[in-house]
Parts: C-alpha cells; sequence; structure tokens
C-alpha cells in the first residue's frame, strides 16, 4: 500500500522534442503501509536538441498543496 504520492508531470512536455509513451507505477513487494515503488515514465524523443523534463512528488487530489518534492531533468537529445 502506497501513501498515495506518485511522481508527475509538474509543467507540460515541449511536444516538438518529447512525446510521454507511458507511465507506470511499480510497487515494492510488501504489504507495509506507506511502503514506496517506482514511478516508470517512458518518452520517445522526437528531435536532437536540448530540453527539461519538470517532475513534481505529489498526490493527484490535493492540487492546492504544494508537492512534497520537485526535480528538473536537463534532456540531450542527439
Amino acid at each position: 500500500m502506497s501513501t498515495g504520492y506518485q511522481w508527475q508531470l509538474a509543467e507540460p512536455l515541449d511536444e516538438t522534442m518529447l512525446e510521454l509513451v507511458n507511465t507506470e507505477y511499480i510497487p515494492y513487494r510488501t504489504q507495509r503501509l506507506g511502503a514506496d515503488g517506482k514511478q516508470l515514465f517512458t518518452f520517445k524523443a522526437l528531435k536532437a536538441g536540448e530540453t527539461t523534463i519538470s517532475f513534481k512528488y505529489a498526490r493527484e487530489e490535493e492540487k492546492d498543496k504544494p508537492p512534497e518534492k520537485e526535480q528538473i531533468i536537463s534532456i540531450s537529445i542527439k
């Protein structure tokens, strides 16, 4: 069981550079309350260049609260 927090896109992607193909939550094999897992994002590169992906770690239902964590990833597509 998870705490309800998950990684989500914080900002729209530059759709000229990247396409979100899939996102999947993979829980770790445990029954502990609040146990975590992995959030797997799969992207397709559309053209060469530089862009960023902005993520936030938040609960989907708490849209008015600031996220627990934020991460910006720089991407170089060749």
